[in-house]
């Protein structure tokens, strides 16, 4: 019993293979070789009549005895004169076909198929190609490109002619038709949007340009080609919460859930209560909390505490973390959190603060909270922890435990901060902790504009709105070794860098069509993204392709941070009117 291997080889033949060349311009390798007389090997020429300069395909057909071990590859090369063509692998295209493309020049090629099995055994075919083509030029000589004919002719079914080619006639551009349309290498009526064929302005079969939009799965050249979004050559649904490709707030419900706060910057939902709502305000250095915003409502009170002029001063993001509290509740049981949840905050300043014994400015860091609302104030009596050495923090993410990162604005850095145990409530004991300053100065902060951060756990990459520098960076949180020892340490904590980190762009901002990237989020697989500037929202996959945006017309200065309801609605802040919005899809 035999069994049969295909491998497609694409060859774009010169002119050789031309109709109408004539019968000594091409000495076809159509035929069969035997390799060890185990394995043989054709390298047939189709279409029969192959149309010059036109992509041809060549089928490489394996036939192995049934003894034999599978084969393991096909290679081909080719020779004529001083011109060669290396030694080529066909590339896998799955199914057991193979393929490539290869442009002969004109000229006698010996042209070598390489078979080579998986336990090692090589040989080869070899077949016999020449190219060689043009007359005199004049009418009626033969021809198998235009630059083969007088100035005054034109290449038509390989003969010099004085008229334009009809249809079914061979050509090799729209100018060689009467029609003015050329396709696979044939005169064919002029384009329309019904014909079958792509052709004319068409991105894909009778649709896009000047046709009807393409549907999801069609290619593209742009968004005017679809009827959602280009993404990568190929018309895409859209994201329904940002309206599916229309772009605009007309396209989602964008609807106000409540006004009241002061400067806002960032927003979170509770983890254990989702309808539970945190705003860290930075105008008055509070955090509001609704107590019913996931269902529709928006009752909730600004939590501030004199105190919070340090351990809450001008706090530009939060993070809740994971149940590594102590007991959350002063003199009572927790009878709502397992294990008690606590919240981290950092803040915008380099100034000193009130209640540091005179610290200079230097002196600010992440503060670690209840999570737990009844007792939370935004003061000293409900922080759980302090850690210092990172002013003008502009975003914050959990890892784990009461391990979070910090863009830490002042040294342009990303910092780990792990605070480890922590003190309880209203405690002073900050000497447990661990500060490591990874890939200083690479990354750039821009003033009341927090530059949030995002952390895959699965792969360790923290995802950065790198607002100053105007990009989504990743920087892998697993990378990189001990360095040296940093101050000032006003902790007695265990303080250093990390040198050889990695930190790279995903994309830059300017090339998915934003300005200020600052809030960002995961959802449904995709990453979001909010721009201070334009008031737009991007949807980005995991590669940073764009797969949709939505100009929420808010304006520039408005959007800072974003949030999602489990329920998949989108919230963001709107700095300019001190507001928090809610985005769900266009009801039908």
């Amino acid at each position: 019993m035999k069994s049969k291997l295909l491998l497609g080889l694409l060859i774009s033949s010169c002119c050789a293979l031309a109709l109408g060349c004539g019968e000594d311009t091409v000495s076809a390798p159509r035929g069969t070789a035997t390799v060890d007389g185990t394995y043989r090997v054709t390298l047939d020429f189709l279409p029969e009549r192959p149309i010059p300069d036109q992509e041809v395909r060549a089928t490489v057909t394996v036939m192995a005895d049934v003894k034999a071990v599978d084969t393991g590859d096909v290679t081909l090369s080719a020779v004529a004169g001083d011109s060669t063509i290396d030694d080529i692998e066909l590339d896998n295209d799955g199914d057991g076909q193979w393929s490539t493309d290869i442009a002969f020049g004109e000229g006698t090629w010996t042209v070598r198929v390489l078979v080579r099995s998986a336990t090692g055994f090589a040989d080869y075919a070899k077949f016999t190609l020449r190219v060689t083509c043009a007359g005199d030029g004049s009418i009626g000589a033969t021809c198998c490109r235009p630059s083969h004919c007088d100035d005054s002719l034109s290449c038509v079914a390989g003969a010099c002619a004085a008229d334009l080619g009809g249809v079914d006639d061979a050509c090799f551009g729209p100018d060689e038709c009467a029609t003015g349309n050329c396709e696979d290498g044939l005169c064919r009526d002029a384009p329309s949007c019904t014909d079958g064929r792509t052709n004319g302005t068409e991105s894909d079969l009778d649709c896009g340009g000047d046709c009807d939009a393409c549907i999801p799965g069609q290619l593209c050249a742009a968004d005017a080609d679809c009827e959602g979004p280009c993404i990568d050559g190929v018309c895409s649904e859209g994201v329904d919460i940002l309206g599916n490709g229309g772009h605009t707030a007309d396209d989602v419900e964008l609807t106000l859930v409540t006004g009241g706060m002061d400067d806002p910057m960032d927003l979170e939902f509770h983890p254990d209560r989702t309808d539970e709502l945190w705003v860290a305000n930075l105008g008055n250095n509070s955090m509001w909390i609704g107590t019913d915003v996931g269902r529709g409502g928006s009752n909730g009170r600004m939590r501030h505490d004199p105190t919070g002029d340090h351990f809450m001063v001008f706090p530009s993001s939060l993070a809740f973390g994971g149940t590594g509290c102590t007991s959350t509740v002063q003199d009572r049981p927790s009878t709502d959190l397992e294990n008690g949840r606590c919240l981290a905050t950092v803040h915008e300043t380099d100034d000193p603060t009130p209640y540091t014994d005179g610290a200079p400015g230097t002196f600010m860091g992440p503060t670690l909270w209840t999570a737990d609302s009844q007792v939370f104030d935004g003061g000293h009596a409900s922080h759980y922890d302090m850690l210092h050495n990172s002013p003008n923090g502009m975003g914050i993410a959990w890892q784990e435990g009461n391990t979070y990162w910090v863009f830490d604005g002042y040294h342009s850095a990303v910092t780990r901060y792990e605070f480890h145990g922590d003190h309880g409530p209203g405690g002073g004991n900050h000497a447990d902790g661990d500060v490591a300053r990874f890939v200083s100065g690479e990354v750039s902060r821009m003033a009341n504009v927090p530059s949030h951060m995002v952390l895959d756990h699965e792969t360790g990459l923290l995802y950065i709105a790198d607002t100053g520098n105007a990009r989504i960076a990743v920087l892998d949180t697993t990378s990189g070794s001990r360095g040296r020892s940093i101050g000032p340490n006003y902790d007695g904590t265990r303080q250093y860098t990390i040198d050889g980190a990695e930190i790279g762009t995903l994309v830059d901002a300017a090339d998915i069509g934003i300005e200020r990237p600052s809030g960002i989020e995961f959802h449904q697989g995709m990453i979001f993204v909010s721009d201070n500037a334009t008031g737009r929202i991007v949807a980005l996959t995991m590669d940073g392709a764009l797969v949709d945006w939505l100009d929420t017309g808010l304006g520039n200065g408005a959007l800072k941070g974003i949030a999602f309801h489990p329920d998949g609605d989108l919230y963001l802040v709107n700095a300019n009117d001190d507001s928090i919005y809610k985005i769900t899809p266009k009801a039908e």
